[in-house]
């Protein structure tokens, strides 16, 4: 989760800066960027299959609720170019992190 939330807030940074299409050193950062959001992505749907196998209703749903949150910022920032979306969408984000973290520490026994 936290590797998503970071990859976000990379996607994100993108969109604060003066673009720069021209330039190679540019464009390498944008596709650093993009690669980095990809990999999580995949890499939390392969947790996710895992979660929904073993875990409890309440665990995935939680996860669920995380991940289609992050790829509606996801697309937005790269599709849409919408710089204000991660930010109107921020306090949803962490709420559903939050969530999402106090569903697996349940599901782990730590709460």
């Amino acid at each position: 989760m936290a590797e998503i939330d970071g990859a976000i807030i990379g996607l994100d940074s993108l969109l604060q800066v003066e673009t720069k299409p021209d330039e190679l050193g540019w464009l390498q950062i944008e596709s650093e960027k993009y690669a980095k959001w990809k990999r999580a992505a995949v890499r939390f749907d392969e947790a996710k299959i895992l979660v929904d196998m073993v875990c409890e209703r309440e665990t995935s749903k939680a996860l669920a609720t995380f991940q289609i949150i992050a790829t509606q910022i996801a697309e937005a920032v790269t599709r849409n170019r919408d710089a204000e979306f991660r930010t109107k969408s921020s306090k949803e984000l962490s709420l559903s992190l939050l969530a999402a973290r106090a569903a697996v520490r349940k599901e782990l026994g730590i709460d």
